[in-house]
């Protein structure tokens, strides 16, 4: 099977995934990168991307591009989100990547971000005869996807990201109690299309998708002794959203081991995530280590092998 890769420019990073799919769908990983080159702080912040991030990511993409090279990558898509999407600048930082590197990117919106995210978990977690409750949280926006039956009924896409959160915070000259608050009262949007959207019904699966809650995973197994970090229950996020809030942003680099630019954006995202639990009335959140790239290499694929099935047909 040809190599292909996905990259996905999120406000938080840029993500880069190298593989290859067999005919059963199934992933082989062959090799994954990031950058942290958050463009969500500028267009959150200022609307537009400054020429040092653009440079930034200039260079990231080309340290991806090389990658490719080296393994001989045949076809590639790039993707970019929030953060691109609403930069005021977005169509020259598109095409100066294009003059310099060659490399396109389509910026794609909320809903094709959640189908590529719900592609993803699908190829990874039993969805059939379920209804399936997908949360993303991202940089810039936070996806809630209501799945039955392995289809797609509905999506939403709110701006409660962990970045664009943190910038709120800066721009409001809050402190982080205050923060906390503030993160709160602005889930309430959320908890009313959960409400209109869920009704009676009962939530059979709830996942998790984005690197905080991948983050979290990882806390719940080294912080709590858990034996995986596939999952996390309600009680166990409450207990990390206490200790990320207790400890200050040294301690979560220093003591909890997380990068930089994640000890910061995880704590607004955890308690984001606390939110949509308690309003979803589920005991469990599945994290399953997939997102954005996983879904476009999985469509990427598709597309290729009908593109060929239509081919040997002709």
């Amino acid at each position: 099977m040809p190599v292909i890769a996905a990259v996905d420019i999120g406000a938080n990073a840029m993500r880069l995934l190298v593989g290859s799919v067999d005919r059963n769908r199934r992933i082989e990983a062959i090799e994954r990168g990031r950058e942290p080159v958050r463009l969500g702080h500028d267009t959150f912040l200022k609307g537009s991307i400054s020429e040092q991030t653009t440079r930034r990511a200039l260079d990231a993409l080309y340290r991806f591009r090389k990658t490719m090279e080296k393994h001989g990558v045949a076809r590639s898509k790039i993707v970019a989100t929030s953060a691109l999407r609403e930069a005021s600048n977005r169509d020259a930082f598109v095409a100066q990547i294009a003059r310099e590197l060659g490399m396109d990117i389509a910026v794609i919106g909320a809903e094709e971000e959640a189908r590529l995210i719900h592609l993803a978990v699908r190829d990874k977690i039993e969805t059939q005869k379920k209804l399936a409750l997908l949360v993303d949280i991202g940089g810039g926006s936070v996806e809630i996807t209501l799945a039955s039956d392995g289809q797609i009924a509905s999506t939403a896409s709110f701006s409660l990201g962990a970045v664009r959160l943190m910038c709120m915070l800066k721009e409001n000259n809050r402190d982080e109690r205050e923060f906390h608050q503030m993160v709160h009262e602005y889930v309430g949007a959320l908890r009313k299309h959960l409400k209109k959207e869920i009704g009676s019904q009962k939530i059979d699966l709830c996942v998790g998708t984005g690197g905080n809650i991948e983050s979290l995973g990882d806390l719940r197994k080294r912080l709590l002794g858990k034996d995986t970090d596939a999952m996390i229950d309600a009680d166990e996020l409450n207990v990390l959203v206490r200790k990320l809030q207790g400890a200050s942003l040294e301690d979560r680099i220093r003591e909890m081991g997380l990068r930089p630019d994640r000890a910061d954006a995880i704590v607004p995202a955890s308690i984001v995530l606390q939110r949509i639990v308690k309003h979803a009335d589920v005991r469990e959140i599945a994290v399953p280590h997939v997102g954005v790239r996983e879904g476009l290499l999985l469509d990427m694929w598709a597309n290729l092998y009908d593109s060929q099935s239509s081919l040997h047909r002709e």
